[in-house]
């Protein structure tokens, strides 16, 4: 997201309680996250092993909803109050809150992640009234929406600055999506925690199965946000305090 404030990029970094409690190996975020990658990506299956226990096997998946033009992703052209009512749109889903000024947004990537089994009937057996997990894979969708402010859709230079900026958090997202998360994880204990014990079959829909292959059980709100918030806005946040530039020379640009 590039916001314009007093003629810098100026983001404030801070998140409230989620309620889930908050992955205490990550400092807490603050914005949103601008995702994308062009072309094929690899996918990258992540799994702890274990002689008694199955793991599962995260890997990441993105979906670019903008159109594209060869190579050259086509952003969605939109006001900046519509970007404004976006972001805290998407705040209020994933329940988690900024100090950032969202007042002039300039540019936005909407990113929505959800999980989803590969055969969930599959990787649960039912057993004695309980449900254990027997492996497999679980994907990570990320999804994505690209705007620009439309004040730029007749100034191509103002919305290359903009995508520019954007294509920098997307890549990070990239890494987070497919190599970060997976990992993380496998290594956190509120999630692992409901693959490691049977589940009772009364407890099974809302923890696991969720609409039918895990989106929107509690496992799937728990890795959006305990882990995956906290780890992108952490990374757009370092990426803000690296380049306060950014929005100076887009203000610049527009103001021409």
């Amino acid at each position: 997201m590039v916001n314009i404030r007093d003629g810098n990029n100026g983001l404030a970094c801070n998140a409230s309680s989620t309620g889930l409690n908050t992955d205490p190996l990550l400092p807490n975020g603050l914005t949103s996250i601008s995702p994308l990658y062009f072309g094929q990506n690899p996918s990258r299956a992540f799994s702890a092993s274990t002689s008694s226990q199955p793991q599962p096997q995260f890997v990441g998946h993105v979906n670019i909803l903008n159109q594209q033009q060869g190579d050259v992703l086509v952003p969605e052209y939109t006001t900046r109050a519509n970007m404004v009512n976006i972001a805290l749109e998407r705040r209020a889903r994933y329940e988690y809150s900024t100090e950032a000024s969202i007042a002039t947004p300039v540019g936005y990537t909407l990113s929505d992640l959800s999980i989803r089994f590969d055969n969930l009937n599959n990787q649960w057996q039912l057993a004695s009234g309980r449900y254990h997990y027997q492996g497999g894979v679980i994907y990570l969708d990320l999804q994505l929406t690209v705007y620009v402010t439309e004040e730029a859709e007749n100034k191509p230079r103002c919305g290359n600055l903009i995508l520019a900026h954007e294509m920098s958090h997307v890549r990070d997202e990239q890494v987070i999506v497919n190599v970060d998360l997976p990992a993380r994880l496998l290594t956190h204990p509120a999630i692992m925690s409901d693959f490691k014990a049977p589940i009772n079959t009364g407890d099974f829909g809302r923890r696991i199965r969720g609409s039918g292959d895990g989106s929107g059980s509690e496992l799937e709100q728990s890795i959006q946000r305990i882990v995956w918030i906290y780890m992108s806005s952490d990374k757009a946040s370092e990426l803000h305090r690296d380049h306060p530039q950014h929005g100076a020379n887009v203000l610049s640009c527009l103001q021409v």
